[in-house]
């Protein structure tokens, strides 16, 4: 694979499958800033989550609190764009489904709708009681920033403590062993801070993940990578059933060789299933 005459490695295609940057949070928390700076009369919280914002490279980072409210703060604008024209969303959890509300509106471009909304700012689409486009995002950052981001009653008021790890984990447990609880702890990771989102190409949510990240050189077999999520063993009284993790949540990974005699090389032990 060639780009300026240039051959991408193994670890260029590593960084690659593990980048955290969100080109979409990034478009929008810059807007975000803009109206903030713009607005009549920001709250004190706003222009706290503004400069946040403003300071933002905008990677996905666990522990980084501009994430945690740029996403909120687009989740609200979804909110003040729809209620108005679908509705408000019953509270009830289970009418959801049934009852037609802003939160009714879900498909694959949604996103480029918001983007293009933001963007091009059309009259049609701003609600009566705003009188621009810097008042919409302003009040959507307000509302973001003025209800906690988690359900813990000890949730932090200091909004450089709105960790994004905190507010978007990952929760990986095996489908049975996770369902017993004196197996769950050897079942599997369970839930997990991680850098990324739906929208980087490390593309991580808590129900969801890459189940493997694999890089295969055409130019030569032996030296392709591989990497699973947990480990090589579905055994939980095995040393591989979670041999895999770290490098996986750390963004490592192993050599996979192809030809046999790398195989025979590499291996470091062998597993025989005899009638």
């Amino acid at each position: 694979m060639l780009e300026s005459g240039r051959k991408f490695s193994g670890a260029d295609m590593l960084a690659l499958e593990t980048d955290i940057y969100s080109e979409l949070d990034r478009f929008f928390s810059e807007h975000f800033v803009y109206a903030v700076d713009h607005a009549k009369n920001p709250s004190a919280r706003a222009k706290t989550a503004a400069e946040i914002m403003r300071q933002w490279d905008g990677r996905m980072i666990e522990n980084s609190a501009a994430p945690t409210i740029a996403v909120r703060a687009r989740q609200e604008l979804v909110r003040l764009l729809l209620e108005p024209k679908l509705g408000a969303a019953p509270k009830d959890p289970q009418q959801l489904e049934t009852a037609l509300s802003w939160k009714s509106y879900r498909w694959m471009m949604s996103t480029v709708w918001l983007e293009n909304v933001v963007l091009h700012q059309p009259k049609r689409w701003l609600p009566e009681n705003y009188a621009n486009y810097d008042e919409l995002l302003n009040a959507a950052v307000s509302a973001a920033v003025d209800t906690n981001p988690t359900t813990a009653s000890h949730a932090p008021q200091d909004l450089n403590a709105w960790k994004w790890g905190d507010f978007h984990p990952m929760e990986i447990e095996h489908p049975i062993f996770g369902k017993v609880s004196v197996l769950r702890h050897w079942a599997g990771p369970g839930l997990q801070r991680l850098s990324g989102s739906e929208y980087t190409v490390k593309a991580v949510s808590r129900t969801h993940g890459p189940s493997e990240r694999m890089t295969v050189d055409l130019a030569n077999l032996d030296q392709s990578t591989l990497n699973l999520v947990t480990g090589e063993a579905g055994n939980l009284l095995s040393p591989y059933s979670m041999d895999q993790w770290k490098a996986w949540y750390d963004g490592f990974t192993f050599v996979w060789p192809f030809s046999e005699a790398a195989i025979e090389q590499q291996r470091t032990h062998q597993l025989l299933l005899e009638p």
